[in-house]
């Protein structure tokens, strides 16, 4: 994968996030006006059918779309397996041929997403893996901060190996080891990387500072 398709599926991510929400949010209106309207207009004769229908339309639709949503799913695990064996390349596949796919939740396509960044990052590629995890951390926002610091560290060490140590620095900066959020997984991956950082600015003084809790 070049740089150019990592950001063409990043730009395909956003926008699939953003029709998953206006999905979500129209169905969901015409369930609740659909049920409210044919409780509401029940009395009138045949008044309430059309709304009673459109309600049922708009639930057959919702479970239709979560189970095409289950298969995206079900295709990021298979690609985890592939992962975990070493077919890196099998991976790659099912990941991309996933992010494809509509589902009606953002969080499967940003795992897909982080996990094909982690895909090009073991096959060495790391630019398109900075851009997959740029592309996630600007789509997901609130909806994972585990998600978002794990592509944050996973960016930085992206950006050591590319030699921009100023960019790996930014992207680990709202990060702390000191922070209670961080859990011992995130410190132990954070640390190597918060190390090299102040190795490559010439900063050793803080490289060693704390050197005990390290």
């Amino acid at each position: 994968m070049t740089p150019a398709e990592a950001r063409g599926l990043v730009k395909r991510l956003r926008r699939h996030c953003l029709v998953a929400s206006v999905s979500r949010f129209a169905l969901l209106g015409l369930v609740f006006v659909g049920f409210l309207g044919a409780i509401v207009l029940d009395e009138v004769d045949g008044a309430g059918d059309a709304l009673w229908y459109a309600a049922m339309f708009a639930a057959l639709v919702w479970i239709l779309l979560t189970t095409f949503s289950v298969r995206q799913v079900r295709t990021s695990n298979q690609a985890s397996a592939y992962m975990s064996s070493g077919r890196l390349d099998l991976a790659e596949e099912q990941l991309r041929f996933a992010l494809h796919q509509f589902s009606l939740y953002r969080m499967g396509k940003l795992f897909a997403c982080h996990n094909l960044a982690v895909v090009a990052h073991g096959q060495r590629d790391y630019q398109v893996a900075a851009e997959l995890c740029d592309g996630v951390i600007s789509v997901c926002g609130e909806l994972s901060r585990n998600l978002v610091r794990v592509c944050r560290i996973l960016l930085a060490d992206c950006q050591l190996f590319l030699g921009d140590s100023k960019s790996a620095r930014e992207a680990i900066e709202p990060l702390s080891l000191q922070d209670p959020r961080l859990s011992l997984v995130e410190q132990i991956m954070l640390l190597p990387i918060e190390l090299r950082c102040h190795m490559a600015a010439g900063d050793y003084q803080a490289s060693t500072s704390s050197l005990r809790q390290k």
